[in-house]
């Protein structure tokens, strides 16, 4: 396909997507409502957690009014003025979560708490998965005539983690810090906790040293690091939530328990669940960003697991785990905290790749700008990209890492940028050869634990990767529609005409690959949402 022939797809991009909602009218049927999958209150055993494909059902409690970070759009790029567009790529799934537990409680979510990045990567996508450690990480793309804007493209970058087999795995040197305060009190909070505790023992290895720290008003170390587990999940059932949140103090403790037991032998790492804030000892964020950060350079990681709603401090964690190499993640019910922590939490607990950055450099002759989606709070600058010493996103064990940007081609760019008038700021001519036919050049770097550092260079040619518009793959389907979705709850102008409509037909594009039903509960999602955008 010649690059005005996709013009032309992209210029009649509508009618396409029409046809495709046709063939899936007569063809697909709905499933049915996606289920809230709360826990069952007994403490007696594990709660009977529930599949994704079940109904969705509002929430006895009202849905999460929490504290969430701020953050500015990113805005469209002009390749001459900005060639390259660098940022830190992140495995956090929080985001999704959070907004499908609004969504149930029959509020639309507030724009701050729709971080699209981490409702791209709480789904999984069909990119090849490394046999072995040693394959590391290798970017899979695509490009697609994008379903919402005329004469624009989208570029998919996406990758999948080596996912290793329990006896493949280090030893864990692990301490549980797990918020017991008051306002842990519930079904959705500590409960969900102890229900689900069971699942992630279930995964873990004879040799796997877990410990137990405890706070609210105090903190106190419950279980030293041991490898009876099952003496560890009795002393959890036994919890009570009382008191404030010491969470300071709490961090402090579980470090140093972890540092006391550090070993290169071991993944040494401090899982946080937690519901709200730290309201006992020091509360400044900052000084919680700066603890952490000097403790992920001993080489222990953090990863912290939101609950409950009300009070939960959404800012906070995304501090919290920016800073110490790790994943942000949120529970809202049981079906959530099964697909955690399956496994044994490998994905919360094991780091296949450290600071995995992403900088793709655009030619200027094939694309005029360009827009990241999402990642707004993960932007690095051009020069960090190299810069061993400039902290980045880790990607843990199996999980796949999508990111996503809308680029204008050249050729169109005449309807919506002005022709320049002088030429010595124009950019330079690409070379001849091979390179006239790349739009993009993706290069990723990271720090594997098997082969060291690594930079991985692909280049996006057309029109060998071109995807046309009636023929869009069910993973390009799902993460436009993830996009537009995320989009259309921040209320960006450019989706207002992009209808729930359109946004279902993608979806159920989408659900031709749907092993676990988790994209047909986002089709539930979206039309909780339609309902409620009235």
């Amino acid at each position: 396909m010649t690059l005005p022939q996709f013009l032309a797809r992209i210029g009649a991009v509508t009618a396409p997507l029409v046809a495709i909602a046709v063939l899936l009218a007569v063809s697909a049927c709905e499933t049915a409502p996606v289920a809230s999958g709360g826990p069952v209150q007994q403490k007696s055993a594990p709660v009977a957690l529930q599949s994704a494909s079940s109904a969705l059902a509002p929430q006895a409690e009202p849905p999460v009014v929490g504290q969430h970070p701020e953050f500015r759009r990113n805005e469209v790029k002009l390749v001459g003025d900005a060639p390259y567009s660098t940022f830190s790529m992140e495995v956090d799934t929080a985001a999704y979560s959070v907004v499908r537990r609004y969504l149930r409680g029959s509020t639309m979510p507030p724009p701050d708490a729709v971080r699209i990045e981490e409702m791209l990567n709480y789904f999984d996508y069909s990119y090849p998965v490394p046999d072995q450690a040693e394959d590391g990480l290798h970017p899979t793309l695509s490009l697609f005539p994008s379903p919402w804007k005329k004469d624009w493209a989208m570029l998919r970058i996406g990758v999948k983690a080596w996912a290793p087999r329990p006896g493949e795995r280090k030893p864990l040197n692990l301490v549980l810090l797990l918020d017991v305060s008051g306002s842990m009190s519930g079904p959705d909070r500590l409960e969900l906790v102890q229900n689900s505790m069971p699942i992630l023992f279930k995964g873990l290895g004879a040799e796997d040293r877990v410990a137990l720290v405890t706070y609210s008003n105090d903190v106190e170390v419950r279980q030293e690091p041991t490898t009876d587990h099952a003496k560890l999940l009795r002393e959890i059932a036994s919890l009570q939530a009382d008191g404030g949140t010491a969470g300071a103090a709490a961090l402090q403790t579980a470090y140093g328990l972890a540092e006391e037991y550090l070993s290169e032998d071991r993944e040494n790492r401090v899982l946080l669940l937690t519901d709200g804030d730290f309201n006992v000892g020091i509360t400044d964020p900052r000084s919680f960003r700066n603890f952490v950060a000097e403790k992920r350079d001993t080489g222990i990681g953090l990863s912290v697991l939101g609950l409950g709603a009300g009070n939960f401090n959404d800012s906070l964690v995304q501090t919290l785990v920016q800073a110490g190499n790790g994943t942000a993640a949120y529970i809202d019910d049981g079906a959530e905290a099964q697909r955690l922590f399956r496994d044994g939490g490998a994905g919360l607990l094991y780091t296949v790749a450290a600071d995995v950055k992403v900088q793709v450099e655009f030619n200027p002759d094939r694309i005029a700008a360009y827009r990241l989606v999402g990642y707004e709070t993960r932007a690095l600058n051009t020069q960090d990209f190299l810069d061993e010493k400039k902290d980045a996103g880790e990607v843990g064990a199996g999980h796949a890492v999508t990111a996503l940007y809308e680029v204008l081609p050249v050729e169109a760019a005449g309807k919506y940028l002005p022709t320049p008038r002088y030429s010595g700021n124009a950019p330079p001519a690409a070379a001849a050869g091979s390179l006239q036919n790349e739009w993009a050049l993706v290069k990723l770097a990271y720090k594997s634990k098997v082969n060291g550092d690594q930079v991985v260079t692909t280049a996006v040619a057309t029109p060998d990767m071109l995807i046309p518009a009636d023929g869009l793959s069910a993973d390009d389907s799902l993460a436009a529609a993830v996009a537009a979705f995320g989009g259309k709850l921040r209320k960006e102008e450019e989706l207002s005409d992009f209808s729930y409509e359109a946004i279902r037909r993608l979806v159920q594009t989408a659900r031709r690959h749907d092993p676990d039903g988790s994209r047909a509960e986002l089709l539930q999602l979206v039309k909780a949402a339609e309902a409620l955008d009235g």
